[in-house]
């Protein structure tokens, strides 16, 4: 390989790095509120996206213990000040604006979603309400389980 083919090899890894960084990340399951699907310590690849559909995996920015997900900071991010264990909860889609929450008559708003937890006593929109798009971090695409000495 020639000198210049070696610097847009460089330059094609580097900029293929930057996107996935840009649009990917991981997330370590805290808790237990998504067992049997993801129990603690599992590993999920997260895309990031402020769409997903009944029955994904989300990220969603924790709501506040007193109002639920009122969305009053505008969009969630991934900042080094809230990356640790409580800003962010992980849940399943039980239905997304427009559909009928589930045992209900009422639906949940556009532009919202109603989220559920898979083990019947985790925190989910049954006590802090539906959760606005902007909440939304991404949707889990894979998870894998964390080594045993990690």
């Amino acid at each position: 390989m020639t000198w210049t083919g070696a610097a847009i090899l460089a330059v094609a890894l580097g900029a293929a790095y930057f996107l996935l960084a840009r649009r990917l990340l991981t997330v370590t399951v805290d808790g237990e509120s998504m067992v049997p699907a993801l129990p603690p310590r599992m590993d999920a690849l997260v895309r990031k996206a402020h769409k997903a559909k009944t029955g994904d995996i989300v990220v969603v920015a924790a709501p506040d213990p007193l109002t639920g997900w009122l969305d009053p900071s505008g969009p969630a991010k991934l900042t080094k000040a809230n990356k640790g264990l409580g800003h962010w909860w992980v849940k399943r889609v039980a239905a997304v604006g427009g559909e009928r929450i589930p045992d209900s008559e009422e639906t949940v708003p556009e532009g919202h979603y109603y989220l559920l937890s898979d083990n019947p006593a985790g925190e989910d929109s049954r006590r802090h309400g539906t959760v606005p798009a902007s909440q939304l971090l991404g949707v889990v695409m894979h998870h894998w389980p964390l080594d045993e000495e990690s």
